[in-house]
């Protein structure tokens, strides 16, 4: 094909338009050959008339063209600029008169004009101005034989650059296009308008409009490249699929941001999963998970995750908990509180900490904290998506995570107040127990202060050498253990003070293990090792009682109805004996000795997560109706009360030990023989019982008339109140109940006081909240005395009062 045709061939669509339209005037060169004027004077009138038209001339040739069929035309070239546009008018007339005339030229003539059409510098003229990227090369190597300035203007690179040396070698098209036009060329001769990436000098790139036509150049064929620079329309078609990939991704992310919103009933687990997948949509990952933060930020634990994760995993071992210190990319953004982006997870990164064998291939990755108003909640990592990640993937991975946690926070709100509701009616519950025990405690009071006397007053009775003194003791044993139970209900109720006192915490755990044993199956070991010189602590013997209980208690329920061993040790000890060296009691370093208790069983045992919340109130391991889950935390508080610490050792499937460490006190526990030879003062006086219980009147006017008092008894207050107004000194001291059908015990006392000011008055109560020892004496009473009453107390409280009233 000859350069001319080749040309014209490869304009651009835009370009052939106009040089069409430019056919239809014909512009012929004012120099033709003299073997054609009249040619020459039409051309030169057709040529100005046109090009005065249009735009200034730059210049104007004519060309012979030899045509398939052997005729001959001249094609007259003009270039011209126009205002902005720039362009090539060309034009062709052809007349019988020209094609008679041509034929008849002779042969070395038209051969020469063949010539000048291949190597004319009529032709470099037009590739040397054109606007179009225009380059000729040789057909076997691909080296550049002439470039035009258009290619120097949009590549930057010289023509000395260029010349001599390949596309390939200047980088200004890759190995595998250059490749791919060849073939194209080799099978259809020619390339028309394929569109290219090109590379400049600067390495930027444009698009092109590639044609490619091979040509005859002084005998030899050579690569005509014609490319037109459309990378501004390109970019615009970009910007447009970008927009378009945009709003499609929009559309896609506010029908997940409704999907969500609307997901308020459904399980955490659910709206987890749904928003990885759309996650994963959105950002074309995928591989996906969501993993939760601890509390301190030291742990991960894997929530959701790609099904294809788990299918294409074949790490043996697939935890789902992952300590955030040794972790690799992931842990970075924790500690940074900030997404992490790495597009080449192949190159040497510093906090790349490898795979295990298995773990699905990594190529990408990306990783997006959420951080709430208490430090980082969750994580969202992506991986291997099929371009690059870019803050964009940011941006919608948050979106969803925010409404995520929209939900998740408000799911929080509607556990804590459930759980909430649940403490309330718990509180209610202990409450409901709180006011039933300060009844039963009243009537069972009632009922153990008879026995309890007459018991005193058998031992009294009998020899000392009697076979049944030893049985009474018994009977006085287990109901002052009865009394002192009552009085434990009234503590945990929260109805009675706590009274610190030295104490001997050998003598209680004995009485503890003694109370539970036969509570506990016979197939459960106890082993005990109790040091009976143990050290006396400062503590209240009720609520050391209950720690005890509760946690030998618990010790048994997790070993139930297997086979295993209980232990419970009480010791004396230093702080270096026992404790760890990072666990100081007290707050602060212990040189005092303390008391060790220590709780062991050989049950199931509790994994991490149960031993952080054991101590939490109402959170308990065991079945419903058999656990209210306050014991521990109530042991907690009594432990922390005598100034000691509780710690928990256990895991799964090896047991649980509770260490219990409380400071001990100087003073020393010495037994006197004498005390339990107990003297109840004698006296005469004339002393009114009052009590609606009947029982309870015989008894204490049984027992006061054996120490020599003159007693006499009433079941009605009002009673009472009339016959000291009927005769004021008939009586030396009033004892009542507190709680009286009629007039309570605090009200007879202000009547009885009424009548005779600073008369002496004893209240007795089982339990009552309207009096307590501050308000007894407030109120001008003389002395107040719990049920069941001890003998030795009742006696000397009763000689104490009497003899203080004399005194006044």
């Amino acid at each position: 094909m000859d350069v001319i045709s080749a040309l014209f061939k490869s304009l651009s669509p835009k370009i052939s338009l106009f040089f069409s339209f430019s056919f239809l005037f014909g512009f012929l060169w004012s120099h033709l050959k003299s073997t054609i004027p009249t040619i020459q004077n039409m051309a030169m009138g057709a040529s100005f008339s046109v090009i005065a038209g249009i735009g200034v001339m730059t210049y104007i040739e004519i060309l012979p063209i030899i045509m398939k069929d052997g005729r001959v035309i001249l094609v007259g070239l003009a270039a011209a600029y126009g205002g902005i546009t720039f362009g090539i008018c060309a034009g062709a007339l052809v007349s019988e008169k020209l094609q008679k005339t041509v034929k008849t030229t002779d042969s070395t003539e038209l051969e020469h004009k063949k010539n000048l059409s291949n190597a004319s510098p009529k032709f470099f003229k037009i590739f040397y101005k054109s606007p179009i990227c225009m380059g000729i090369t040789t057909i076997d190597e691909g080296k550049f034989i002439d470039v035009n300035e258009n290619f120097i203007r949009i590549t930057g690179y010289t023509r000395e650059e260029t010349i001599g040396t390949t596309s390939s070698d200047l980088g200004f098209i890759s190995v595998d296009d250059r490749n791919h036009l060849k073939q194209l060329l080799i099978k259809q001769g020619e390339v028309n308008a394929l569109e290219v990436v090109f590379h400049k000098k600067d390495g930027s790139i444009f698009y092109g409009l590639y044609s490619g036509v091979i040509i005859t150049f002084e005998g030899t064929p050579q690569l005509l490249s014609i490319t037109e620079d459309i990378t501004k329309r390109k970019l615009a078609e970009v910007e447009l699929i970008k927009k378009q990939k945009n709003e499609q991704e929009l559309r896609i992310r506010l029908e997940a941001l409704w999907k969500i919103a609307s997901m308020g009933n459904e399980t955490l687990k659910t709206i987890c999963d749904y928003a990885l997948a759309e996650i994963e949509k959105i950002t074309h990952s995928p591989y996906a998970y969501i993993g939760f933060l601890n509390h301190d930020e030291s742990e991960m634990t894997l929530y959701s995750m790609s099904p294809e994760v788990m299918i294409e995993c074949n790490v043996t071992d697939k935890p789902i908990k992952f300590p955030v210190k040794t972790a690799g990319f992931w842990s970075k953004s924790i500690k940074k509180k900030a997404p992490v982006i790495i597009n080449d997870y192949a190159a040497k990164h510093e906090e790349k900490s490898g795979l295990p064998e298995g773990h699905v291939r990594i190529k990408r990755f990306l990783s997006v904290p959420t951080v709430g108003k208490d430090g980082i909640e969750l994580i969202t990592v992506v991986a291997n998506k099929p371009d690059e990640y870019t803050k964009e993937d940011v941006k919608q991975i948050e979106a969803l995570i925010t409404n995520v946690m929209i939900l998740i926070h408000q799911k929080k709100a509607e556990h804590e107040r459930k759980k909430l509701e649940k403490q309330l009616q718990q509180l209610q519950k202990v409450e409901a127990i709180g006011a039933l025990a300060g009844g039963i405690a009243h009537d069972f009071n009632n009922i153990l202060f008879p026995i309890i006397g007459y018991a005193e007053m058998l031992v009294e009775d009998f020899p000392q050498d009697s076979q049944y003194k030893e049985s009474v003791n018994e009977i006085l044993i287990g109901a002052r253990r009865a009394k002192d139970l009552v009085k434990q209900i009234l503590t945990f109720s929260r109805q009675t003070d706590q009274k610190l006192m030295p104490l001997k915490p050998d003598l209680i755990i004995k009485e503890v293990i003694k109370l539970i044993r036969s509570t506990i199956p016979t197939s459960i070991k106890i082993k005990k090792e109790i040091d009976p010189d143990c050290l006396m602590i400062l503590a209240d013997p009720i609520q050391i009682h209950q720690v005890a209980m509760n946690l030998i208690t618990n010790a048994y329920h997790a070993i139930q109805d297997s086979r295993g061993t209980l232990t419970i040790k009480l010791k004396n000890s230093e702080k270096t004996d026992l404790f760890h060296e990072t666990f100081i009691p007290c707050g602060k370093p212990c040189i005092e000795p303390f008391i060790w208790l220590s709780v062991s069983d050989t049950g199931a045992g509790m994994d991490k997560m149960t031993l952080e919340k054991i101590f939490d109130p109402y959170f308990t391991t065991k079945p419903k109706g058999k656990g209210t889950g306050i014991g521990l935390s109530v042991v907690q508080g009594i432990v922390k009360n005598c100034k000691g610490e509780i710690k928990v050792t256990s895991s799964p499937g090896e047991g649980s030990t509770f260490d219990v460490y409380i400071p001990a006190i100087k003073q020393r526990f010495i037994s006197d023989p004498q005390a339990e030879k107990i003297i109840h003062a004698r006296g005469n006086e004339r002393i009114l019982l009052v009590d609606d219980e009947h029982q309870v009147l015989r008894l204490e006017k049984t027992m006061l008339e054996r120490l020599g008092y003159k007693v006499e008894t009433q079941d009605s207050s009002l009673k009472a109140v009339e016959l000291i107004r009927a005769n004021p000194d008939r009586f030396d001291l009033v004892i009542t109940d507190m709680t009286m059908p009629d007039m309570t015990g605090d009200l007879l006392a202000h009547k009885i006081m009424n009548i005779i000011p600073g008369f002496p008055v004893i209240i007795c109560t089982g339990f009552s909240e309207r009096i307590s020892p501050e308000k007894a004496r407030s109120i001008g009473v003389k002395g107040l005395l719990f049920k069941p009453i001890i003998k030795s107390k009742f006696t000397e409280t009763i000689r104490s009062v009497l003899d203080e009233s004399k005194e006044y």
